[in-house]
């Protein structure tokens, strides 16, 4: 993780970084990144498909609530709980997902801070995004779950 501190201001940019994580068997490479500026929390996950069939990723669409928390957000051993709005749906189906072709990247840029339940005070995190693919065979969703990055939040 690298940070920046502005001397003289109250800013700080951290970024933190994933090395490519390879997703067994499934063809598929996640990393994520959380860039900490001015009270926000962006998270930018990004996947490549490494494989040479397209893997099918649950679509979310932009302002789109999730039927689920994304992320698995920890400081030390205390979970950091989920206060976003949640969709209310059916089991998931193939049509809640898309292809994402062989060769070709898909990134997310999801802001979170209002979404998790940050206590007050500066705190270093971890955070770990969970995602879906179809897993054709089963006839179901899958759950991965990308190694945590660590950063700082709070002031």
């Amino acid at each position: 993780m690298s940070c920046l501190f502005l001397m003289g201001q109250r800013a700080l940019a951290c970024l933190a970084l994933l090395a490519v994580l390879p997703l067994a068997g499934a063809g598929l490479e996640g990393t994520q990144t959380v860039s900490v500026r001015g009270g926000q929390i962006q998270v930018t996950v990004t996947y490549r498909n490494t494989s040479s069939s397209p893997v099918l990723l649950e679509k979310l669409d932009p302002g789109q609530d999730p039927m689920r928390p994304e992320f698995e957000v920890r400081s030390g051993a205390r979970e950091i709980s989920y206060t976003g709005p949640m969709a209310k749906r059916l089991p998931y189906a193939r049509e809640d997902f898309f292809a994402l072709e062989p060769g070709k990247e898909h990134v997310r840029k999801l802001r979170i801070e209002s979404r998790y339940g940050f206590p007050p005070g500066r705190r270093r995190y971890s955070l770990a995004h969970v995602f879906l693919v179809w897993d054709e065979q089963a006839g179901a969703a899958v759950s991965h779950t990308l190694k945590p990055v660590r950063f700082s939040f709070g002031g």
